[in-house]
């Protein structure tokens, strides 16, 4: 049995909740800590962490959809964000009202109320954040004009980072974005061309078969995109203004964007699956909240922010720019006495090995699956070290069991 002596000035406790990431390149390892996030593990959304629509209103009146509460369910661990075809008659505030929409569809109002066939769900966090490391574990839908995504929103209600767009039509292709008033995604060289910054990135799995990790990384001057640990694509700008967080099933619609719409094939009700929402940092300490005080869907005055500037003019997707990324591997407790390895990405070998306060190893195993529980209900109460050897590199962390 190996034995090894823990400095413990190299460690930094985790709470029952706190979790760490090690994100890995072939030539240097960068780690990243918990900051918040969401395991949906209670009976409803946390209505102090989630607006349950839009910043820019409930009713998506091109798209015939309406954001209601009743199509956000929590059970077992997950968040179920649907889309039904059930009809529903809402009111419109003047402020969001468009009436030429309703005009070309020839409906008039009765007492202020408009007719919906669709309604869907959505979450949209109630805190902003300026960088980090963003991670959504997912299961996408099957159906003709279903319309997924996961992205972040600008302070200044205009700067966007698309993680991940889908038409569930085809699961097998991701749409990344980014988009500010400056025209950030304008006058990208594609060989002879010019184009705008983003598209579908092809995959070789379906999203809806499993769960799905997508992150993001975004940091001064780049947005990185992966899916399980593979990187898809890269931005290189800065976005000046913080942004929040955004999850939900959406609607297309004949002739408008991401069109087609839904048809009879397409099955209802259908849902975005959400296993987890999580944010981390670069430093172990949380930074001061960034909450806006915003009341959902009221007309908002907002302070004039800088928009994303350019700082490269080259359309990045795919394995390119990736060649020194290895992948991502969490370490989070899933209970007091349980902890989880979490891997995702393109690793050889990953051996863990605990060892308790009389620097005693209690367990050693390679890891060979995506996600790994380790029960430690047998170990003492105390500080334990968590030492985790991925293709030979070894990463240590300080738990409390």
């Amino acid at each position: 049995m190996n034995k090894i002596i823990v400095p413990a000035l190299l460690f930094f406790s985790l709470s029952a909740n706190a979790q760490v990431v090690w994100e890995l390149q072939k030539d240097t390892v960068v780690k990243w800590y918990y900051h918040s996030g969401d395991e949906f593990n209670g009976n409803s959304i946390d209505t102090k962490a989630w607006y349950t629509g839009p910043p820019f209103g409930r009713a998506l009146q091109r798209f015939d959809a309406y954001h209601d509460e009743a199509n956000i369910k929590v059970s077992e661990g997950k968040v179920s964000l649907i889309a039904d075809d059930k009809k529903s008659i809402h009111t419109i505030e003047p402020w969001l009202l468009d009436s030429a929409i309703w005009a070309k569809q020839k409906i008039t109002p009765v007492n202020g109320n408009y007719p919906f066939g669709h309604n869907i769900g959505l979450i949209w966090s109630k805190q902003f954040y300026k960088y980090g490391y963003f991670e959504c574990r997912f299961k996408a839908p099957v159906g003709k004009g279903l319309w997924p995504a996961f992205w972040m929103y600008g302070q200044n209600q205009i700067d966007e980072i698309d993680f991940f767009e889908l038409k569930d039509e085809d699961n097998k292709k991701i749409h990344v974005d980014t988009h500010c008033p400056s025209g950030c995604d304008k006058g990208y060289k594609s060989g002879w061309r010019k184009v705008n910054w983003g598209g579908w990135v092809k995959i070789d799995q379906s999203l809806d078969k499993e769960y799905n990790v997508i992150s993001g990384i975004w940091k001064p001057g780049e947005v990185q995109w992966y899916l399980k640990g593979v990187g898809l694509a890269k931005f290189k700008g800065d976005f000046q203004t913080a942004m929040s967080l955004i999850v939900g099933i959406g609607m297309s619609k004949d002739g408008e964007p991401f069109s087609p719409g839904p048809d009879e094939t397409t099955k209802f009700p259908a849902a975005l699956e959400v296993d987890y929402v999580r944010v981390y940092g670069m430093k172990d300490t949380i930074p001061a909240t960034t909450k806006v005080k915003l009341l959902s869907y009221l007309p908002v005055e907002t302070s004039a922010k800088k928009s994303a500037s350019v700082k490269a003019k080259r359309f990045v997707f795919r394995k390119k720019m990736f060649e020194k990324s290895v992948g991502f591997v969490s370490l989070y407790k899933s209970a007091p006495k349980k902890i989880v390895i979490e891997r995702n990405g393109l690793f050889k070998k990953i051996l863990v090995q605990i060892y308790d306060g009389q620097n005693k190893e209690i367990y050693s195993s390679e890891i060979t699956e995506q996600y790994n529980t380790i029960d430690l209900t047998s170990a003492l109460p105390g500080k334990h070290w968590v030492v985790i050897i991925i293709d030979g590199r070894k990463m240590m962390e300080e738990i409390q069991i």
